[in-house]
């Protein structure tokens, strides 16, 4: 768990915490999506910031994600995993298609989804951990809801 993590809750994240905490971590790369478990060397670092500020990771219906911990799928068959909100890595360079996922992810999620735009070289980096990503998370869910990074 993430130390401090009562300190990252701002009135706008405590507020999309009432419409639920099934999250579903989605990885966008070229025109791929992916979902992931907390094995995934990207995705655990993800997961363990959101599970300390209450969300609890769920996956599509029936998915079995492999040993390394990732698994290609269409976004449009996500939906079986009802998530209150979506968190999406974005490794696209195609905007167009970045819009079309986002809004993919938004019909089955009432559009709760939290864009994060990083490199696949961040990523792999060591540097790549809660302390990296807890402000990330705060800052695509401040901005998402309108307020603004503290």
């Amino acid at each position: 768990m993430l130390k401090d993590a009562d300190k990252m809750m701002t009135p706008n994240i405590d507020r999309a915490m009432g419409s639920g905490r099934r999250m579903l971590l989605v990885e966008l790369y070229g025109t791929t999506t992916y979902v992931f478990d907390g094995t995934h060397e990207v995705a655990g670092p993800m997961i363990e910031v959101l599970g300390s500020l209450g969300f609890e990771l769920v996956l599509p219906r029936n998915v079995a994600i492999p040993g390394d911990g990732l698994l290609p799928m269409a976004a449009d068959a996500m939906h079986t995993a009802e998530p209150d909100h979506i968190f999406l890595m974005n490794f696209s360079k195609d905007e167009a298609f970045v819009r079309h996922v986002i809004s993919e992810l938004g019909s089955f999620s009432e559009n709760r989804v939290y864009r994060m735009d990083s490199t696949v070289a961040e990523a792999f980096s060591e540097d790549w951990n809660a302390n990296l990503l807890a402000p990330k998370v705060i800052e695509i869910m401040e901005r998402a809801s309108g307020g603004k990074y503290r």
